[in-house]
């Protein structure tokens, strides 16, 4: 087996591997055809490379894993509803709130599942589909909102729908 690393071809024509030195793996470049002196340089460096220690230690030394939320935002007054996701809740409404002209309202909040995600939701409402996250407060959708917070749904300070 050899000691040189893969060499991966650039868009340059020149050549990059990945080594590591002193522990920490870097990305080295040999350049393409024309710089001669540069290339010599390179391939003698290559060359006195003789291993790669492999870290000890993986980056990621535990997995958290941080429950999604399935939100639905709607002004005070009425008007289309917001049909999000996020795993941080708070400062996603926050910078909602920031960016509207008017006060938010979160209607409802689902824990996302295997079984429902924030996609279906969109593809169950796609004809009330205005722009973006944004649906027209149908008739179905209100009743679709009122059904999850009757049943396991987490209940917020706005729980009604206008």
């Amino acid at each position: 087996m050899s000691n040189f690393p893969k060499l991966y071809p650039n868009k340059k024509g020149g050549f990059w591997f990945n080594a590591y030195v002193e522990g920490k793996q870097k990305r080295h470049t040999v350049p393409g055809p024309g710089k001669r002196e540069a290339l010599k340089q390179q391939i003698e460096m290559l060359a006195s490379i003789r291993s790669y220690p492999v870290p000890t230690k993986p980056r990621h030394s535990t997995i958290q894993i941080v429950p999604e939320y399935i939100y639905f935002l709607q002004s005070k007054t009425g008007g289309p509803i917001k049909i999000g996701r996020s795993c941080q809740l708070r400062r996603r409404l926050s910078t909602l709130q920031i960016s509207s002209s008017e006060e938010l309202v979160l209607i409802l909040t689902l824990k996302t599942t295997v079984g429902l995600t924030e996609k279906d939701v969109h593809k169950m409402f796609k004809n009330d589909h205005i722009r973006g996250e944004w649906f027209e407060a149908s008739e179905d959708l209100v009743r679709w909102i009122s059904d999850r917070l009757n049943q396991n749904a987490v209940k917020t300070e706005g729980s009604t729908v206008k």
